[in-house]
């Protein structure tokens, strides 16, 4: 297994350089999964550096993308993820969630047809579409990675981001997942959890004294025991990291996914 740090524009004072560098310094980060807007220039010069840092430096390079764009400009966006490819040799993991609408069926039905026009499209030898299981919030309805099955089983082009955290959220039965999902795991979400049910508490570092610690353990000896070797992003809150200074905040979260991938040995 890869571990992997979840960058996004809170970030954006630490130099891809710098980042990189402490990844390389790292003793087990060794992968980037960066959320840059592609309405935001800044941002995607900052995804632009980063890659060329990632190649130079053997680091892992995915993205986070955004299933509210609208198809015309995700596949701008896409084409440029697919230039990334090209440059790094290698296919590019790129996570969308399913489409946030008002009700399951709504969401289902639309998400579908979203994946569909983007398949269509982009060269899956660049790019692999990894759909997430996302849980319950308050004032919204996600699909749940029981409630995305349709999604999966009705494109065997699409691949799943298994995000133990927010099974962990909605109670859910961590192993408990299909060898169908199995076969197209290829990218896990790790975070931990203050409060159930409130979006903005779910993506909080792991520690070995954070409540949910032996849930997570649970998730990576599962992982295990499938012999899942893709990446696992920590994908946890930068503001929520101890640390009076973004740097600071950025060192204790590579300490707290190098502490807790001792476990993933």
């Amino acid at each position: 297994m890869i571990s992997v740090i979840s960058l996004n524009e809170k970030f954006k004072s630490i130099t891809p350089n710098a980042m990189i560098k402490k990844l390389v310094e790292s003793k087990y980060t060794k992968g980037v999964e960066i959320c840059a807007s592609p309405n935001n220039e800044e941002m995607l010069a900052y995804m632009d550096e980063l890659v060329k840092e990632c190649k130079e430096n053997n680091i892992l390079f995915q993205v986070h993308g955004d299933s509210s764009l609208d198809l015309e400009t995700q596949l701008k966006y896409l084409e440029r993820i697919a230039e990334y490819s090209d440059y790094l040799g290698y296919t590019i993991n790129v996570v969308l969630h399913s489409v946030l609408r008002d009700d399951n069926e709504t969401s289902l039905h639309d998400s579908q047809e979203y994946f569909d026009e983007i398949l269509k499209v982009i060269n899956r030898k660049k790019i692999r579409i990894s759909v997430e299981n996302l849980n319950d919030a308050v004032g919204y309805i996600r699909l749940d990675k029981d409630e995305m099955k349709p999604i999966l089983y009705n494109d065997a082009r699409l691949y799943m981001t298994y995000d133990i955290g927010h099974e962990i959220a909605d109670f859910g039965n961590i192993t408990d997942i299909d060898s169908e999902f199995i076969k197209r795991l290829s990218n896990v979400h790790l975070h931990e959890i203050s409060d159930r049910y409130k979006i903005q508490s779910e993506h909080l570092p792991i520690y070995d004294t954070s409540k949910d610690f032996e849930q997570v353990l649970k998730g990576i000896l599962f992982l295990k025991k499938i012999k899942y070797e893709g990446p696992v992003v920590f994908e946890y809150d930068l503001y929520a990291c101890k640390g009076e200074t973004i740097e600071e905040k950025v060192d204790e979260y590579i300490h707290s996914i190098d502490s807790t991938s001792e476990h993933m040995i």
